[in-house]
């Protein structure tokens, strides 16, 4: 099988999720073809090596702006899929990230003699709870999932990939379709070999015993890093911080207010990309990840996943599936979103009861680690792709 796996975006886990479902489906003689940004590639290639896969550089396309220019960017982004999935002549079209992209795709009319079947993921949830967004947010997700709704009902997808249960759960509710063309597989860990903790922290120049706070992934204001600074801020006791991540236009702000905090010596501060053979550093040096989402966060997340995988404990917004999963788990503790309150409360609890806390999580993170694998997400993939050949080319079985 011919297969085009198209993204548009090099940062957080894009290259990771790519190259990880390359290399399952290379493994498989499957042809692999990846479209992305040239500064992906490297990125990739940290994880695996990738060998005999195609690349295709295409631009970066980062959705920005007010929602009709976001609109012509979706539209122009899916006409060059369009294009590579003919160019190529791929059995299947994977685009690996369609959030926000709903309404565009929506617009699309398939050619009827298209044999090509497309395929795409579902990151970010258009269902999450949106009461206390603004009412403009809150008509923007309906849009998106009434959009998501009629991609599937239309047949312009041939297939969608969810990592969501609750978006699973709704869509098989409304979509009014008992056959429709869905799955749901593990969001997935690349494979990373673990260091012992005290050599991760001498690399990282951190103290030997002092417990570590981690905030790991994109600097992004829907992730909270500033909320965690304003936390720390209050957190007493004997604790050190590190925030590393790829910055974002937010970066700027959150350097100068870490600059003001009373306990800045406290806090390493690293607005930068983490190298792959890198991360693993951070989650073996750390004693708990934190992730302070802002209920505007709707997906899943990589970061919890790599917490899991380096069996650390977190503290996370009770906000979408991360809230979800985390409660349901036993994974750590969750918190009120958007309350650094609440906040530097958790991050007390996790400190007075640190060896208790890990010890009650451990074999949990592992089993749910366990359920990540990325050779069952590439199974499931995969199976979803033949489904989507066979409803393309046969009509819906």
């Amino acid at each position: 099988m011919k297969i085009l796996l198209f993204d548009t975006s090099s940062t957080g886990h894009h290259p990771q999720y790519a190259a990880v479902l390359a290399t399952y489906l290379a493994g498989l003689d499957d042809d692999v073809v990846l479209a992305v940004p040239p500064s992906a590639v490297e990125r990739m290639t940290e994880v695996v090596a990738l060998p005999g896969v195609e690349f295709i550089p295409i631009p970066e396309i980062m959705l920005s702006g007010p929602f009709p220019t976001r609109l012509a960017q979706a539209v122009r982004e899916r006409a060059v899929f369009g294009d590579i999935a003919d160019r190529t002549r791929a059995d299947v079209a994977h685009h690996l990230d369609i959030a926000a992209r709903e309404p565009a795709w929506a617009a699309a009319v398939r050619p009827p003699r298209r044999t090509c079947a497309f395929v795409a993921t579902a990151f970010w949830p258009p269902v999450a709870p949106t009461e206390s967004l603004p009412p403009i947010r809150r008509a923007y997700r309906r849009l998106r999932y009434r959009a998501l709704l009629a991609i599937l009902r239309r047949g312009v997808l041939d297939g969608l990939l969810v990592h969501s249960g609750h978006l699973m759960d709704a869509l098989r509710r409304d979509i009014g379709d008992a056959d429709a063309p869905l799955a749901r597989a593990p969001d997935p860990v690349p494979p990373l070999t673990r260091c012992e903790r005290s050599r991760a922290r001498v690399h990282l120049g951190l103290p030997p015993e002092v417990p570590v706070i981690l905030f790991f992934g994109g600097l992004r204001h829907d992730k909270g890093p500033d909320l965690m600074l304003g936390a720390l801020d209050q957190l007493e006791g004997e604790w050190i911080a590190v925030m590393a991540g790829d910055p974002t236009v937010d970066a700027a702000e959150l350097v100068a207010r870490h600059a003001n905090m009373a306990k800045r010596s406290r806090v390493f501060l690293r607005p930068e990309y983490v190298p792959q053979r890198e991360v693993p550093l951070y989650f073996s040096a750390s004693d708990v990840v934190v992730l302070p989402y802002r209920r505007s966060f709707g997906g899943t997340s990589g970061v919890l996943q790599l917490a899991a995988a380096f069996g650390v404990p977190v503290i996370v917004s009770d906000v979408g599936d991360v809230g979800r999963t985390v409660r349901w788990r036993g994974l750590g503790l969750v918190v009120e979103p958007e309350s650094i309150t609440a906040l530097e409360a958790a991050l007390r609890r996790f400190l007075a009861s640190r060896e208790a806390i890990s010890a009650a999580t451990r074999p949990r993170l592992a089993e749910y680690a366990r359920e990540q694998s990325w050779e069952e997400f590439g199974r499931i993939t995969r199976d979803l792709y033949v489904r989507a050949l066979q409803r393309r080319r046969l009509g819906p079985l």
